[in-house]
């Protein structure tokens, strides 16, 4: 009988030892799969639901791992097989695998061959998602790649910037210490300079202040932090200035400007695009050879205003033309002949301008000494702000979970320790001022905070009429009010014949909780939420941000549904 009892508790033991084996490996993220000779699955672990998307009915009709892979990965991996069961050496392998729904991603399999006696009779392994490995991998040589053009962007701007930098100041140092020489030995200065010479101190000064000017500006884009102005303008207007400003050049050099542009009215900021004239304009004078043509022309199309400016000087090489948008790039250098030697900085703020305004531009030439064509396309329809915007924003959730809490600290920046619940709705009216589209926008919101007690909810209908975007909150300490979101969300979807943007709040993150970052994500998605944050009404924790970011999307969707009108 002891050996008995002894047998069936070292067979129980056995039994759980068995169950916690198999509990531990369905608990891990990795597929751990096991195949025979030809790669038909003896075992697999229950992450392959996960990570390739099949049910329990899906996967009875996977049997082999060559179906989990692209087609044309599959002679590569039944390769990688026979060569691990032949030399007994594990190995580690990528791949490209395709899911239940025929979407590809990448995976790494680490696998080894098993031994049975003296030859392999399968292949053990383990199946990693390496889709964010990946995305790291090749944002991370963007990011290289980019500090090394950074890199090579800052010695040649010290190379350029001194030549750009230097050239206006030596009238102006010249004509300075010839007037302090004179004044120094008591010389009348009236017959030592005249109106020509100021001009010319005038004309260096204001050089130099249009090339610090460009470099600030080069900054401004590069930080995003240009801003633009727009208003109603008429793009023959604005080509006759920049004519105007570039005419003493042309006529050093003899060149003729031949301006046949239609005029046209946009929606634009018009001291910047009659930069891009200018930009453009002078480039075309300084690298054509004297008694050379520029032609201006314009075209209407649906939709759309495309300005080109031709001209008959140095142009480019094909080579030349793929970073002729970086300024002080070596496209320049080979310009280095002309008396105008540049830095690109004209193109390339005209290039990010253009942009600016939803817009493109582009330059083509035929090769060197062939001239070259920019043609710059504008939006025509572009929609006209109103005086400001006007959205309702619904606030939904259980009662108690700070929803007022939060509103009140969004308006005044204050948390009030005297709870009272709402009754129905408060409603509450904040303006606020974005920079939209590189725009300062006026937006009004109209703050609806929903009472969460349930004798309310019959009455949520009407306050939900009319919302163009939603916060819902829970409480992080209590579990329950995310669970009771789901609720909330299904009455909002039938009470609007309209998808809102809607970030979920996860309200009280100062206090003790144990709601995980991985859950929320989740819950969002499922809710249709395209953020999530943390927040404290206490302390103000994101609360600011979550606000300008639902008005943001708010005035992206009105400005949209405008477009599309």
């Amino acid at each position: 009988m002891d050996d008995i009892s002894e047998r069936k508790q070292t067979e129980k033991g056995l039994l759980e030892n068995a169950e916690r084996f198999h509990d531990l490996i369905n608990s891990l993220p990795q597929v751990i799969y096991e195949t025979d000779a030809l790669g038909t699955f003896s075992f697999v672990n229950d992450s392959v639901f996960q990570v390739f998307g099949f049910t329990r009915d899906d996967i009875t009709g996977i049997t082999n791992i060559e179906q989990l892979i692209e087609s044309e990965d599959r002679v590569e991996i039944k390769e990688h097989m026979i060569q691990m069961m032949q030399s007994g050496e594990a190995g580690s392998f990528e791949y490209t695998a395709i899911r239940k729904d025929g979407n590809t991603f990448p995976i790494q399999i680490y696998a080894a061959p098993i031994i049975k006696g003296k030859n392999a009779g399968g292949i053990r392994g383990i199946i990693s998602d390496i889709s964010k490995q990946k995305k790291s991998e090749i944002a991370l040589k963007e990011l290289l790649e980019k500090s090394l053009q950074i890199s090579e962007m800052k010695s040649n701007l010290i190379t350029f910037a001194s030549h750009e930098l230097k050239t206006p100041l030596v009238p102006i140092m010249g004509w300075s210490e010839l007037i302090e020489n004179s004044l120094k030995k008591g010389k009348s200065l009236d017959k030592m300079i005249n109106l020509g010479d100021i001009e010319s101190i005038t004309r260096s000064a204001k050089k130099l202040s249009k090339i610090i000017d460009n470099f600030l500006d080069v900054g401004r884009i590069q930080s995003n932090r240009m801003e633009l102005h727009k208003n109603e303008q008429s793009t023959a207007d604005l080509m006759e200035r920049a004519i105007e400003s570039v005419t003493p050049l042309a006529k050093t050099f003899n060149i003729t400007i031949h301006n046949d542009l239609q005029n046209q009215s946009l929606y634009i900021d018009g001291f910047r695009i009659e930069e891009v004239f200018t930009n453009i304009l002078s480039n075309a004078i300084k690298y054509s050879p004297p008694k050379s043509n520029v032609w201006i022309t314009s075209e209407r199309l649906e939709g759309i205003y495309i300005v080109s400016i031709r001209d008959q000087g140095e142009g480019f090489t094909s080579e030349q033309l793929q970073d002729v948008w970086h300024p002080f790039s070596t496209s320049y250098l080979v310009k280095s002949d002309s008396p105008f030697p540049g830095t690109g900085v004209g193109l390339y703020l005209s290039k990010s301008i253009v942009e600016l305004h939803d817009g493109k531009i582009e330059i083509s030439s035929a090769g060197r000494k062939q001239g070259s064509t920019i043609k710059i396309t504008l939006p025509s329809t572009h929609p006209r702000p109103t005086e400001g915007y006007w959205f309702k924003l619904i606030i939904l959730g259980e009662g108690s979970v700070g929803k007022s809490s939060l509103v009140r600290n969004f308006s005044e920046k204050h948390f009030d320790d005297d709870y009272l619940p709402t009754l129905g709705a408060n409603v509450l009216v904040k303006e606020m001022n974005l920079v939209f589209n590189r725009e300062k926008v006026k937006v009004s919101l109209a703050i609806w905070d929903i009472a969460g007690q349930e004798e309310f909810r019959l009455i949520a209908p009407a306050y939900h009429a009319g919302a163009a975007g939603a916060f819902l909150v829970g409480d992080l300490t209590r579990l329950s009010s995310f669970n009771a979101l789901s609720a909330w969300r299904h009455e909002l979807s039938k009470d609007l014949n309209k998808d809102i943007p809607i970030i979920l709040l996860a309200n009280k993150c100062d206090l003790s909780h144990q709601i995980e970052g991985l859950y929320l994500e989740k819950l969002a998605s499922q809710l249709g939420a395209f953020n999530v944050f943390k927040t404290s009404a206490l302390t103000g924790e994101n609360v600011q941000l979550a606000f300008q970011l639902i008005a943001e999307k708010m005035l992206e969707n009105s400005q949209n549904q405008e477009k599309s009108k």
